[in-house]
């Protein structure tokens, strides 16, 4: 869990530090489309802001809501009421953690009985992962609350200001797809 906490706080510094170039970069230059680079620097900005926000939220939320869980540890509960039975490799790998952070998260989670570890038929070094009949309610609270969250951060747009913000967003997340693709 520190490892996930120290990781986003360095995403966040670098990230930070990236905006920051970006807007010296951009006070720096004297090109003729100032006015467009001014625009895609206030959407990158907004962006990261909107979503650093919505994160505090829900964070907030989670803490209220059910207090003796961490983010982390409710984002394995959901990954696996979502992928019954996946092994801990294939749950380190989805989650970009290191299998010694997930050991330990896993570990709590045992304690705690919500989350079972079993043996792999067929793999004998490896576990399944199996939630218990307590971790179905935490979950499910957990969905209502990313529901409720969700259906929030909608408050005083239209279904088609929704519907253009999505698409929008849905060719921005394509684009930087298209880039990573291109680039390996």
């Amino acid at each position: 869990m520190l490892q996930l906490t120290r990781r986003d706080q360095a995403d966040e510094v670098n990230t930070q530090r990236l905006l920051r170039h970006a807007t010296v970069t951009h006070s720096a230059s004297s090109s003729d489309d100032g006015d467009e680079t001014e625009e895609n620097y206030t959407i990158a900005r907004s962006l990261y802001e909107t979503a650093q926000l919505w994160r505090e939220r829900y964070e907030r939320e989670l803490r209220a809501q059910l207090p003796n869980l961490t983010v982390a540890q409710c984002t394995v509960l959901i990954y696996l009421a979502q992928h019954e039975g996946a092994n801990q490799s294939a749950l380190a790998q989805f989650l970009d953690i290191r299998p010694s952070t997930l050991v330990r998260l896993l570990d709590w989670l045992e304690a705690a009985g919500l989350v079972t570890r079993m043996p792999d038929p067929h793999d004998r070094r490896a576990h399944i992962l199996v939630l218990s009949a307590k971790a179905r309610p935490v979950v499910a609270s957990t969905h209502s609350m990313i529901s409720r969250s969700y259906d929030d951060l909608q408050l005083g747009l239209s279904k088609a200001e929704v519907r253009r913000l999505h698409v929008l967003l849905c060719r921005l997340r394509s684009t930087f797809a298209d880039e990573q693709t291109a680039e390996t």
